[in-house]
Protein backbone atom coordinates (compact mmCIF):
# COMPACT_ATOMS: atom_id res chain seq x y z
CA UNK A 1 0.00 0.00 0.00
CA UNK A 2 1.43 2.99 -0.63
CA UNK A 3 2.55 5.21 2.13
CA UNK A 4 0.40 8.15 1.76
CA UNK A 5 -2.53 6.19 1.94
CA UNK A 6 -1.36 4.72 4.99
CA UNK A 7 -0.86 7.59 6.70
CA UNK A 8 -4.43 8.84 5.69
CA UNK A 9 -5.53 5.51 7.41
CA UNK A 10 -3.50 5.85 10.26
CA UNK A 11 -5.53 9.34 10.47
CA UNK A 12 -9.00 8.40 10.93
CA UNK A 13 -9.80 7.34 14.53
CA UNK A 14 -12.61 4.77 13.69
CA UNK A 15 -9.65 2.59 12.49
CA UNK A 16 -7.61 1.01 15.34
CA UNK A 17 -3.75 -0.57 15.43
CA UNK A 18 -4.79 -4.36 14.32
CA UNK A 19 -7.21 -3.09 11.56
CA UNK A 20 -4.70 -0.94 9.82
CA UNK A 21 -2.33 -3.76 9.65
CA UNK A 22 -4.89 -6.15 8.62
CA UNK A 23 -5.72 -3.74 5.87
CA UNK A 24 -1.68 -2.98 5.07
CA UNK A 25 -1.35 -6.89 5.11
CA UNK A 26 -3.80 -7.62 2.57
CA UNK A 27 -4.36 -5.31 0.28
CA UNK A 28 -2.64 -2.81 -2.07
CA UNK A 29 -4.52 0.12 -1.93
CA UNK A 30 -7.62 2.09 -0.40
CA UNK A 31 -9.42 1.14 -3.80
CA UNK A 32 -9.13 -2.57 -3.49
CA UNK A 33 -9.88 -2.73 -0.04
CA UNK A 34 -13.42 -1.00 -1.39
CA UNK A 35 -13.31 -3.36 -4.61
CA UNK A 36 -12.93 -6.54 -1.86
CA UNK A 37 -15.25 -8.59 -0.24
CA UNK A 38 -15.36 -6.29 2.63
CA UNK A 39 -15.51 -3.19 0.55
CA UNK A 40 -18.98 -2.49 1.13
CA UNK A 41 -19.14 -2.69 4.67
CA UNK A 42 -15.32 -0.79 4.80
CA UNK A 43 -17.06 2.04 2.83
CA UNK A 44 -20.25 2.15 4.94
CA UNK A 45 -18.27 2.76 8.28
CA UNK A 46 -16.09 5.59 6.94
CA UNK A 47 -18.29 7.27 4.91
CA UNK A 48 -19.13 10.17 6.88
CA UNK A 49 -15.25 10.82 6.86
CA UNK A 50 -15.33 10.95 2.78
CA UNK A 51 -12.39 8.63 3.09
CA UNK A 52 -12.78 7.33 -0.78
CA UNK A 53 -13.29 10.75 -2.53
CA UNK A 54 -10.21 11.31 -4.99
CA UNK A 55 -9.51 14.64 -2.86
CA UNK A 56 -10.31 13.89 0.83
CA UNK A 57 -9.76 14.97 4.27
CA UNK A 58 -7.58 12.34 4.89
CA UNK A 59 -5.17 12.34 2.59
CA UNK A 60 -5.32 16.31 2.26
CA UNK A 61 -4.02 15.17 6.22
CA UNK A 62 -1.24 13.01 4.97
CA UNK A 63 0.05 15.34 2.80
CA UNK A 64 0.41 17.60 5.50
CA UNK A 65 2.15 15.14 7.67
CA UNK A 66 4.61 14.43 5.20
CA UNK A 67 5.00 18.04 4.24
CA UNK A 68 5.81 19.08 8.01
CA UNK A 69 8.53 15.79 8.33
CA UNK A 70 10.44 17.65 5.57
CA UNK A 71 10.20 20.47 7.61
CA UNK A 72 11.60 19.00 10.63
CA UNK A 73 14.38 17.17 8.96
CA UNK A 74 11.97 14.00 9.84
CA UNK A 75 11.23 10.89 7.94
CA UNK A 76 7.81 8.95 8.22
CA UNK A 77 8.16 5.22 7.97
CA UNK A 78 5.76 2.62 7.10
CA UNK A 79 5.90 -1.03 8.23
CA UNK A 80 6.08 -1.58 4.77
CA UNK A 81 9.55 0.21 4.81
CA UNK A 82 13.04 -1.56 4.66
CA UNK A 83 14.24 1.23 7.54
CA UNK A 84 11.43 -0.34 9.81
CA UNK A 85 13.40 -1.58 13.05
CA UNK A 86 12.99 -5.84 12.41
CA UNK A 87 12.41 -6.76 15.99
CA UNK A 88 9.72 -3.74 16.57
CA UNK A 89 7.69 -5.46 13.18
CA UNK A 90 7.42 -8.80 15.15
CA UNK A 91 5.60 -7.83 18.25
CA UNK A 92 2.68 -8.24 18.51
CA UNK A 93 0.92 -4.85 17.70
CA UNK A 94 3.51 -2.60 16.01
CA UNK A 95 2.86 0.49 15.28
CA UNK A 96 1.98 0.70 11.37
CA UNK A 97 3.43 4.41 11.18
CA UNK A 98 7.02 5.41 12.88
CA UNK A 99 8.07 9.51 13.00
CA UNK A 100 11.43 9.50 13.20
CA UNK A 101 14.03 12.63 13.29
CA UNK A 102 17.52 10.83 12.83
CA UNK A 103 19.15 7.49 12.39
CA UNK A 104 17.71 3.98 12.82
CA UNK A 105 19.87 1.44 12.82
CA UNK A 106 19.76 -2.12 10.87
CA UNK A 107 19.22 -5.22 12.91
CA UNK A 108 22.32 -5.84 13.00
CA UNK A 109 23.19 -3.27 15.84
CA UNK A 110 21.94 -4.15 18.84
CA UNK A 111 19.44 -2.17 21.35
CA UNK A 112 18.71 -2.42 25.16
CA UNK A 113 16.00 -0.36 27.03
CA UNK A 114 17.04 0.96 30.20
CA UNK A 115 13.71 2.46 32.12
CA UNK A 116 13.26 3.54 35.63
CA UNK A 117 11.52 6.21 37.90
CA UNK A 118 11.61 9.68 37.11
CA UNK A 119 12.92 10.60 40.93
CA UNK A 120 15.88 8.56 40.64
CA UNK A 121 18.42 8.14 43.74
CA UNK A 122 21.84 8.36 43.75
CA UNK A 123 22.22 4.80 43.46
CA UNK A 124 20.08 4.22 40.86
CA UNK A 125 22.07 6.99 38.68
CA UNK A 126 25.45 5.46 39.87
CA UNK A 127 23.84 2.25 38.44
CA UNK A 128 22.72 3.70 35.01
CA UNK A 129 26.27 5.00 35.21
CA UNK A 130 28.02 2.24 35.17
CA UNK A 131 25.71 0.05 32.69
CA UNK A 132 25.88 2.42 30.08
CA UNK A 133 29.60 2.81 29.86
CA UNK A 134 30.13 -0.58 29.46
CA UNK A 135 27.07 -0.79 27.32
CA UNK A 136 28.40 1.65 25.03
CA UNK A 137 31.53 0.07 24.88
CA UNK A 138 29.84 -2.73 23.28
CA UNK A 139 28.28 -0.82 20.71
CA UNK A 140 24.93 -1.13 21.80
CA UNK A 141 22.31 1.25 21.57
CA UNK A 142 20.60 2.78 24.44
CA UNK A 143 16.68 3.16 24.36
CA UNK A 144 14.80 4.82 26.80
CA UNK A 145 11.27 7.56 27.13
CA UNK A 146 13.55 10.67 27.20
CA UNK A 147 11.87 11.14 30.22
CA UNK A 148 12.67 13.14 33.81
CA UNK A 149 15.10 10.94 35.92
CA UNK A 150 16.51 7.63 35.13
CA UNK A 151 14.92 8.01 30.74
CA UNK A 152 17.24 11.20 30.41
CA UNK A 153 19.94 9.76 32.76
CA UNK A 154 20.40 6.94 30.50
CA UNK A 155 20.06 9.76 27.27
CA UNK A 156 22.71 11.78 28.49
CA UNK A 157 25.55 8.98 29.78
CA UNK A 158 25.41 7.60 26.28
CA UNK A 159 25.85 10.89 24.87
CA UNK A 160 28.41 11.60 27.13
CA UNK A 161 30.42 8.10 26.71
CA UNK A 162 29.86 8.98 22.63
CA UNK A 163 27.25 6.33 22.20
CA UNK A 164 23.87 6.23 20.36
CA UNK A 165 21.25 6.65 21.45
CA UNK A 166 16.94 6.29 20.56
CA UNK A 167 13.88 8.62 22.56
CA UNK A 168 10.61 6.98 22.03
CA UNK A 169 8.45 9.61 22.96
CA UNK A 170 4.76 9.87 23.86
CA UNK A 171 3.86 13.33 21.12
CA UNK A 172 4.36 14.35 18.10
CA UNK A 173 8.06 15.25 17.13
CA UNK A 174 7.44 18.87 17.32
CA UNK A 175 5.70 18.68 20.36
CA UNK A 176 8.60 17.99 22.85
CA UNK A 177 6.66 19.71 26.00
CA UNK A 178 9.93 20.74 28.16
CA UNK A 179 13.26 22.67 27.11
CA UNK A 180 14.91 20.35 28.69
CA UNK A 181 13.71 17.68 26.80
CA UNK A 182 14.22 19.92 23.64
CA UNK A 183 17.30 20.42 23.60
CA UNK A 184 18.75 16.39 25.08
CA UNK A 185 16.41 15.69 21.74
CA UNK A 186 18.82 17.78 19.64
CA UNK A 187 21.70 16.23 21.06
CA UNK A 188 20.74 12.63 20.44
CA UNK A 189 20.00 13.68 17.27
CA UNK A 190 23.14 15.25 16.52
CA UNK A 191 25.25 12.64 18.13
CA UNK A 192 23.44 10.12 15.27
CA UNK A 193 20.96 8.76 17.46
CA UNK A 194 17.20 8.81 16.99
CA UNK A 195 13.94 10.59 18.07
CA UNK A 196 10.75 7.79 17.41
CA UNK A 197 7.50 8.39 17.88
CA UNK A 198 4.01 6.68 16.57
CA UNK A 199 2.04 10.14 16.76
CA UNK A 200 1.80 12.45 13.89
CA UNK A 201 2.98 16.11 14.10
CA UNK A 202 0.91 18.50 16.36
CA UNK A 203 -0.10 15.63 18.80
CA UNK A 204 0.60 17.02 22.54
CA UNK A 205 1.35 14.00 24.87
CA UNK A 206 -1.86 12.68 26.86
CA UNK A 207 -1.20 9.99 30.16
CA UNK A 208 -2.66 7.06 27.85
CA UNK A 209 0.10 7.82 25.29
CA UNK A 210 2.75 7.02 27.43
CA UNK A 211 2.09 3.62 28.59
CA UNK A 212 1.51 2.82 24.51
CA UNK A 213 4.54 4.29 23.59
CA UNK A 214 6.15 1.68 25.97
CA UNK A 215 5.81 -1.11 24.25
CA UNK A 216 8.03 0.60 21.14
CA UNK A 217 10.60 1.11 24.04
CA UNK A 218 10.84 -3.04 24.69
CA UNK A 219 9.45 -3.64 21.29
CA UNK A 220 12.44 -2.53 19.90
CA UNK A 221 14.82 -3.56 22.11
CA UNK A 222 16.80 -7.45 22.38
CA UNK A 223 16.43 -6.51 26.30
CA UNK A 224 15.13 -3.86 28.60
CA UNK A 225 16.85 -3.04 32.14
CA UNK A 226 14.24 -1.49 34.67
CA UNK A 227 17.04 0.59 36.88
CA UNK A 228 14.30 1.56 40.13
CA UNK A 229 10.76 1.79 39.98
CA UNK A 230 8.12 2.50 43.01
CA UNK A 231 5.30 -0.66 43.27
CA UNK A 232 3.11 1.06 40.97
CA UNK A 233 5.64 2.87 38.51
CA UNK A 234 5.17 3.55 34.97
CA UNK A 235 8.56 1.51 33.84
CA UNK A 236 6.51 -1.60 34.95
CA UNK A 237 4.63 -0.94 32.12
CA UNK A 238 7.31 -1.53 29.67
CA UNK A 239 8.87 -4.31 31.99
CA UNK A 240 5.19 -6.10 31.26
CA UNK A 241 5.47 -5.30 27.69
CA UNK A 242 8.70 -6.52 27.52
CA UNK A 243 7.52 -10.22 28.72
CA UNK A 244 4.91 -10.28 26.20
CA UNK A 245 7.05 -9.72 23.62
CA UNK A 246 9.34 -12.16 24.87
CA UNK A 247 12.34 -10.31 25.61
CA UNK A 248 14.96 -10.49 28.12
CA UNK A 249 13.88 -8.33 31.33
CA UNK A 250 16.52 -7.34 33.76
CA UNK A 251 15.67 -5.84 37.11
CA UNK A 252 18.26 -3.96 39.30
CA UNK A 253 18.36 -5.51 43.16
CA UNK A 254 18.02 -2.60 45.42
CA UNK A 255 17.62 -1.86 48.95
CA UNK A 256 14.20 -3.50 50.76
CA UNK A 257 13.62 0.08 52.87
CA UNK A 258 14.30 1.91 49.76
CA UNK A 259 10.70 2.56 47.68
CA UNK A 260 11.90 2.74 44.31
CA UNK A 261 13.17 -0.64 44.71
CA UNK A 262 10.16 -2.23 45.56
CA UNK A 263 8.85 -2.28 41.87
CA UNK A 264 12.48 -3.76 40.84
CA UNK A 265 12.21 -6.15 43.59
CA UNK A 266 9.04 -7.51 42.94
CA UNK A 267 9.55 -8.53 39.58
CA UNK A 268 12.78 -10.50 40.65
CA UNK A 269 10.84 -11.83 43.61
CA UNK A 270 7.74 -13.11 40.73
CA UNK A 271 10.88 -14.36 38.56
CA UNK A 272 9.08 -12.48 35.94
CA UNK A 273 13.05 -10.56 35.34
CA UNK A 274 16.98 -11.30 35.92
CA UNK A 275 18.73 -9.58 38.72
CA UNK A 276 21.02 -7.31 36.80
CA UNK A 277 24.35 -7.60 38.55
CA UNK A 278 26.53 -6.19 35.74
CA UNK A 279 26.76 -5.77 32.04
CA UNK A 280 28.73 -8.39 31.33
CA UNK A 281 26.00 -10.99 32.80
CA UNK A 282 23.45 -8.58 30.53
CA UNK A 283 25.20 -9.18 27.70
CA UNK A 284 26.39 -12.71 27.69
CA UNK A 285 22.90 -13.60 28.32
CA UNK A 286 21.22 -12.10 25.18
CA UNK A 287 24.21 -13.68 22.79
CA UNK A 288 27.13 -12.00 23.18
CA UNK A 289 30.25 -13.94 22.65
CA UNK A 290 32.76 -11.63 23.95
CA UNK A 291 32.16 -8.66 26.24
CA UNK A 292 34.38 -5.56 26.33
CA UNK A 293 35.58 -4.24 29.38
CA UNK A 294 37.67 -1.02 29.32
CA UNK A 295 37.55 -0.42 33.21
CA UNK A 296 40.89 -1.38 34.76
CA UNK A 297 41.72 -0.89 38.44
CA UNK A 298 43.84 1.90 38.79
CA UNK A 299 46.83 1.98 40.73
CA UNK A 300 45.73 4.26 43.93
CA UNK A 301 48.47 6.38 45.24
CA UNK A 302 47.76 8.69 48.32
CA UNK A 303 49.83 12.09 49.56
CA UNK A 304 49.37 10.59 53.22
CA UNK A 305 47.99 8.19 55.21
CA UNK A 306 44.38 10.59 56.07
CA UNK A 307 43.57 10.32 52.56
CA UNK A 308 44.02 6.46 52.22
CA UNK A 309 42.07 6.30 55.58
CA UNK A 310 39.12 8.36 54.11
CA UNK A 311 39.20 6.43 50.74
CA UNK A 312 38.92 3.00 52.80
CA UNK A 313 35.93 3.85 54.25
CA UNK A 314 34.33 5.36 51.52
CA UNK A 315 32.52 3.08 49.39
CA UNK A 316 30.04 3.18 46.25
CA UNK A 317 26.91 3.79 48.77
CA UNK A 318 26.97 7.89 49.63
CA UNK A 319 28.48 9.42 52.95
CA UNK A 320 28.17 12.86 54.80
CA UNK A 321 30.87 14.50 55.38
CA UNK A 322 30.44 14.49 59.20
CA UNK A 323 29.90 10.41 58.66
CA UNK A 324 33.21 10.62 57.12
CA UNK A 325 34.85 12.39 60.21
CA UNK A 326 33.62 10.55 62.90
CA UNK A 327 34.37 6.99 61.44
CA UNK A 328 38.15 8.32 60.31
CA UNK A 329 38.49 10.11 63.73
CA UNK A 330 40.00 13.08 61.95
CA UNK A 331 39.15 17.28 62.11
CA UNK A 332 36.68 18.34 59.66
CA UNK A 333 39.12 20.74 57.79
CA UNK A 334 41.03 17.62 57.44
CA UNK A 335 38.55 15.71 55.76
CA UNK A 336 37.57 18.43 53.19
CA UNK A 337 41.08 19.44 52.19
CA UNK A 338 41.38 15.57 51.70
CA UNK A 339 38.44 15.00 50.01
CA UNK A 340 39.16 18.08 47.79
CA UNK A 341 42.84 16.00 47.13
CA UNK A 342 40.94 12.72 46.44
CA UNK A 343 38.82 14.57 43.55
CA UNK A 344 41.18 16.52 41.79
CA UNK A 345 42.76 12.68 41.48
CA UNK A 346 39.36 10.96 40.34
CA UNK A 347 39.03 8.74 42.96
CA UNK A 348 36.44 9.93 44.94
CA UNK A 349 33.29 11.77 43.67
CA UNK A 350 30.87 14.31 45.43
CA UNK A 351 27.03 14.08 45.14
CA UNK A 352 25.06 17.23 46.28
CA UNK A 353 24.50 18.15 50.03
CA UNK A 354 28.19 16.82 51.36
CA UNK A 355 27.40 13.50 50.43
CA UNK A 356 30.84 11.65 48.81
CA UNK A 357 31.38 8.07 47.28
CA UNK A 358 34.23 6.34 45.45
CA UNK A 359 34.68 7.61 41.97
CA UNK A 360 33.10 4.04 40.00
CA UNK A 361 35.07 4.89 36.89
Amino acid sequence: MDKKEIIALSLVKEINNKELLFYIENFESIKHIINSKIGKTFKEKFEKASLFDSNNEYLDKAELQLELADKNDSEIISIQDDKYPALLKNISDPPPILYCKGKLYDAENVSVSIVGTRKATNYGRLVVEKFVTQLVENRVIITSGLAYGIDSYAHDRTLQSNGTTYAVIASGIDKISTDRAKKLSNKIVEQGGCIISSYPFGVNALPPYFISRNRIISGISKATIVIESDAKGGSLWTAKFAVEQNRDLFAVPGSIFESKSKGTNTLIEKEMAIPALSVDQILKHIGFLQVTNNSTKKTLTFNNSEEERIFEYLSFSPKHIDEIANAVDMPIMNVQVNLLTLEFSSMVRQLPGNLFIRNID
